[in-house]
């Protein structure tokens, strides 16, 4: 499901971790590889008995998190993109009046 390999290998871990007796919290902190922030989630998740409210949660801050960051790429993007496109659009209109202009002052009037 995962792909991520490290992320998938650190999810087989826990699994084995989990499978060996630990709790959910003391897994995904024994892997290190999660941020803290999931680490607490799963710790209120547990502590409160809704771990599925808690890994819901996770997923909403971590989609936003992502769309946020998408979000801001992409403004900075967007400038870079009209200066290119700008270019473009000239040379190709130089490209074609170029030998426009051309023909035009070697005519004798």
């Amino acid at each position: 499901m995962v792909g991520n390999r490290v992320i998938e290998e650190g999810l087989i871990r826990v699994e084995q971790l989990i499978g060996e007796g630990q709790n959910v919290t003391a897994a995904f902190h024994a892997v290190g590889l999660f941020p803290p922030l999931i680490i607490r989630m799963l710790k209120v998740g547990e502590g409160t008995g809704a771990l599925d409210d808690a890994l819901t949660n996770v997923s909403y801050f971590y989609n936003r998190d992502v769309k946020e960051s998408v979000e801001k790429v992409q403004a900075m993007i967007e400038p870079m993109l009209t200066m290119l496109l700008g270019g473009m659009l000239g040379w190709i209109m130089l490209s074609v009046l170029g030998p426009v202009y051309d023909v035009i002052s070697k005519i004798k009037t």
